[in-house]
């Protein structure tokens, strides 16, 4: 699993501490749902930006904007590659 949070003192960051990009290769989707709803609840709405790899599980509360395609080459059965 690669989770990567870009922060504050990265130029990935506005200057009202806004994160420009988040980078999940299936942590997001394999995460105690507790903890992802942590996550798509309080940073989530501070990025601008985002690629995940999502292997399983719910997808509800990410950001509207997403665009949802199949995972190529599809390394397990409904992989998924969202972006935003």
């Amino acid at each position: 699993m690669i989770f990567i949070y870009l922060k504050k003192r990265s130029n990935f960051v506005t200057e009202d501490g806004e994160v420009n990009i988040l980078v999940s290769c299936y942590c997001l989707s394999e995460i105690k749902d507790e903890y992802k709803n942590e996550y798509l609840k309080n940073l989530l709405p501070k990025v601008h930006g985002g690629f995940l790899a999502w292997n399983f599980g719910n997808k509800e509360g990410l950001p509207k904007n997403v665009k949802i395609v199949p995972e190529i080459p599809d390394t397990g059965e409904g992989n998924t590659i969202i972006t935003w």
